[in-house]
């Protein structure tokens, strides 16, 4: 339960690491994530590929060719067997259809900080642990010191075969 609960938090936390910085088409690499914001109208055009609000598309930058440039989006997720499969489309928008264009970047700040308070929580939960009380207050009876009787085979033997012998 714990295990879910920090994996959960770590992913929540790795997750808002990442920042946006305004970038151009022609400083972009192929392969590069991106956030590219585009006019309206091409959004509408594109309601029938990718489903929800379309004006804000994010994913990987493929292609420049002239004034065309090419991004793959995904477009839907599904399971197949126990594997998550992204499914994902190719789209061309022209130059001028863009509003604003971003490249995706791992924050190093941001990334330490939640490393180092997921660090220190589990830290906590470690050392709260192993200094708490095992659980139950004092042990029952007057707490002194604990008889034990135990007898000893070769005695009980050696009653045995006396009581053989006397028959």
């Amino acid at each position: 339960m714990r295990r879910s609960v920090l994996l959960t938090v770590m992913v929540a936390c790795l997750s808002g690491c990442y920042t946006f910085q305004p970038a151009s088409v022609t400083e972009l690499a192929p392969g590069v994530d991106v956030r590219a914001r585009i006019t309206g109208t091409f959004a509408d055009s594109l309601a029938a590929i990718l489903p929800g609000d379309s004006r804000i598309l994010e994913g990987t930058f493929i292609e420049v060719t002239g004034s065309r440039v090419y991004i793959d989006v995904p477009t839907s997720s599904a399971y197949q067997g126990m594997r998550l499969q992204t499914l994902n489309q190719r789209i061309e928008i022209p130059s001028d259809e863009f509003v604003d264009l971003e490249r995706k970047q791992l924050s190093r700040g941001r990334t330490g900080l939640a490393l180092g308070a997921v660090a220190t929580a589990a830290a906590a939960l470690i050392i709260s642990q192993l200094t708490g009380e095992a659980g139950g207050g004092t042990s029952p009876g007057t707490g002194g010191p604990v008889d034990a009787v135990v007898a000893t085979p070769s005695v009980s033997l050696i009653v045995a075969l006396s009581r053989l012998w006397q028959w």
